[in-house]
């Protein structure tokens, strides 16, 4: 019996300066192969997908063995799922999730396919397509959002704010403050991680780490009890 793991899962992560990391994966934990490409290189992404979807048998490999061959240079980026199941960032990615995703279904789910196949040929045009127009829209639409700079300000002021959640008092309540009001609006705005104007980008970073430490310090009283100052 044929024990080979499947294809579910497309994974890009997009840099600010046009790389993007192509991960197919079995699960979230599992890479059946990995290749860095040019978001404008619209031929070598569509001949990786199709050079894939005519896969037989796949090796699989620890996604984080496999991502470690290129470096730590994507441990900040947009993310992009593409799967039978488009989620948030998918739909933003695409000019036609929905499509798009019962294409990759029918391309992996099926087995190995002639490359040079319409289904195959679709799917591997529109996912080299849609790189090169989400990271040029993206890129525009940070350039749009800073506005010269008067956004970085903004940007300091929101950080400048959680960093100012120190007390023992706000402990309980901080994180799910920020996640009601800043962090839903910056959670919209990712594609400043792809912003060419690099202050922008520490910015965007600096948002996440503040993030993550309210959240690390609102779990040791929730789960742990632990109260203590940030």
């Amino acid at each position: 019996m044929d024990t080979s793991p499947t294809p579910q899962s497309l994974v890009l992560s997009i840099r600010h300066d046009g790389r993007v990391l192509f991960e197919l994966l079995a699960d979230w934990y599992t890479a059946l192969d990995v290749t860095e490409v040019d978001a404008h290189d619209t031929e070598r992404i569509s001949a990786t997908i199709r050079y894939w979807a005519a896969q037989r048998t796949w090796t699989a490999t620890h996604r984080g063995t496999a991502r470690s061959a290129h470096g730590t240079g994507y441990n900040r980026t947009v993310v992009v799922v593409i799967s039978a199941r488009p989620g948030i960032a998918f739909r933003r990615f695409s000019t036609a999730p929905d499509a798009m995703a019962a294409r990759f279904a029918a391309v992996f789910g099926a087995g190995p396919l002639d490359p040079t196949s319409q289904e195959v040929a679709d799917l591997a045009r529109t996912i080299a397509a849609d790189t090169r127009q989400f990271f040029r829209r993206s890129q525009r639409r940070a350039e749009v959002r800073i506005a010269g700079g008067q956004y970085l300000a903004i940007m300091e002021g929101y950080i400048a704010e959680m960093r100012a959640m120190t007390d023992m008092r706000d402990q309980d309540f901080a994180y799910e403050s920020v996640r009601a009001g800043i962090g839903a609006i910056m959670d919209d705005e990712d594609y400043l991680l792809l912003a060419e104007d690099e202050r922008a980008r520490a910015l965007y970073g600096e948002f996440l780490d503040q993030q993550s430490e309210l959240y690390n310090w609102h779990m040791d009283i929730a789960k742990g009890g632990v109260v203590r100052p940030r």
